[in-house]
């Protein structure tokens, strides 16, 4: 169950995360030119590096949000099979045993009814 869970968010985050890669090379190309001189970013430059930067700042949010919501399904999950485990698990034993002890008792009674009249 918790690898279903894990499933469902696992390729938004790979998405996410191969975006952010991205973004992050974009930048980087554009601040070093060329190793040891100073070169100016032009005011275009410096607008796409602030653009990407927004990006990025979005989707690191965005990856925050898949990475909370992953958490929360595990965790209803792991609430999940705890109520099973903790509830489920033992009203089925109960029926059971009510059930084997009704059996045992109509049997008890016709055994002794046999008895009776025998």
């Amino acid at each position: 169950m918790r690898r279903s869970a894990d499933d469902q968010f696992r390729d938004k985050e790979q998405e996410l995360l191969a975006k952010i890669e991205e973004i992050r090379n974009r930048i980087n190309a554009l601040q070093t030119e060329e190793p040891g001189s100073e070169v100016l970013l032009t005011a275009e430059q410096q607008n796409a590096v602030q653009q990407f930067r927004g990006e990025l700042i979005n989707l690191r949010t965005e990856l925050r949000d898949v990475q909370f919501a992953l958490r929360n399904d595990v965790e209803r999950l792991e609430t999940w099979l705890q109520v099973l485990n903790i509830w489920l698990v033992p009203a089925i034993v109960a029926m059971v045993a009510v059930g084997l002890a009704i059996v045992r008792r109509r049997r008890a009674a016709r055994f002794h009814a046999g008895q009776a009249t025998g």
